[in-house]
């Protein structure tokens, strides 16, 4: 694991806890950062966020993140104790919702193969 993996994966658990302890904005209750790409020089970071339970919207999550997103980046700054905090940009990741379209399709077409069996 490289110096910036290392770096990436403690942001993303300082800003994950920054989120869920300390940001009051209620579109973000349920965010949950998935993964964070650093750059080599560590001055930028890709947070990828996504949001649990059917009323989190992309676009108020979106909008809550940008408009949290100075003060993560100065509680963020508190914990990192480094010469220089990232710059950080906030992209709504699609992966979890992806992921359970491509479940639901699985459960889906075992089912019709269990019921194709049962007709044979």
């Amino acid at each position: 694991m490289t110096r910036t993996d290392r770096m990436a994966e403690w942001i993303r658990v300082e800003v994950s806890e920054i989120i869920q302890r300390r940001v009051a904005d209620p579109r973000l209750r349920l965010v949950s950062v998935t993964r964070v790409v650093l750059t080599p020089d560590l001055k930028f970071a890709k947070i990828y966020v996504s949001a649990f339970g059917p009323t989190q919207k992309e676009k108020d999550v979106e909008r809550g993140m940008h408009s949290a997103s100075k003060f993560i980046r100065g509680e963020l700054g508190k914990r990192l104790h480094t010469r220089t905090v990232p710059v950080l940009s906030f992209i709504y990741d699609e992966s979890l919702k992806e992921g359970d379209q491509v479940l639901g399709l699985m459960k889906k077409l075992e089912g019709e193969r269990e019921a194709d069996a049962e007709n044979t």
